[in-house]
């Protein structure tokens, strides 16, 4: 769908901006092999009721991620028992100054999606295979809170508020398995002007290390990892107990 199909209205200078640096963005991710959106209608929408300003930091989150692939060194070949994604991990800690224990990829499965996170709770980069596991567009991601998109146990949350307490108060300086239960993750925020589905997930958390300022065990962010497996979309998942 055209942006004129989606939207009967001009876009500011700031919203193309952001808009390009999007299907620049998606485009990298589909050519690793992931399904990805760029924007979807309703995401369209919300983005004009945003402030100008939250625009502007919508479009340098955006450009951050697209720098961090730019400054990412080519690897001819990527080991067999490497995460076929870390050396863009490993550029987002570069850029933002952080550092964390290497045990943390030692215990890494290759198929995990795994998710690094500023002090601040910001997420400053997170691995392409999340798109084989969600169905929103990058747009839709940007302009929502997590309790718009997403619907999990009551128990699940309180155990990774948890994780990431302990994690910033520094009660663990090394990669460790966290303490959160498998769980089904289930998209809640539907589009209905287009053909699409919500998606029902079993997480299995992974792996949480704290990240340091770059040079000292000063706790600046957290990396965590996860598995997912699509269950079922819609009303399907419902039927599906866990115990």
């Amino acid at each position: 769908m055209s942006l004129n199909a989606a939207l009967d209205v001009n876009f500011t200078a700031i919203e193309m901006a952001l808009i390009n640096d999007l299907e620049r963005l998606a485009a990298i991710i589909l050519k690793h092999g992931y399904s990805c959106r760029a924007h979807s209608p309703k995401a369209l929408v919300n983005l004009k009721t945003l402030s100008v300003e939250k625009k502007q930091l919508l479009q340098r989150q955006v450009n951050a991620v697209l720098n961090i692939i730019l400054y990412t060194p080519e690897q001819p070949e990527i080991p067999a028992n490497e995460h076929p994604e870390r050396a863009y991990v490993e550029q987002a800690l570069k850029m933002y100054d952080l550092e964390t224990d290497e045990d943390f990829w030692d215990k890494l499965q290759k198929d995990d999606v795994i998710e690094v996170y500023s002090s601040e709770n910001i997420q400053l980069f997170r691995t392409f295979n999340f798109f084989k596991i969600s169905s929103y567009s990058l747009l839709d991601l940007l302009t929502n809170e997590w309790y718009h998109l997403w619907e999990r146990p009551t128990f699940v949350l309180g155990a990774l508020f948890q994780e990431y307490t302990e994690a910033m108060a520094g009660k663990f300086q090394k990669a460790r398995q966290v303490n959160v239960a498998c769980h089904i993750l289930k998209e809640i925020y539907n589009d209905e002007s287009i053909d699409f589905k919500t998606a029902s997930v079993l997480v299995e958390p992974g792996i949480g290390c704290p990240l340091f300022e770059k040079g000292t065990r000063h706790v600046r962010g957290f990396l965590f990892s996860l598995r997912g497996q699509v269950m079922g979309y819609d009303n399907e998942a419902n039927k599906i107990a866990m115990i």
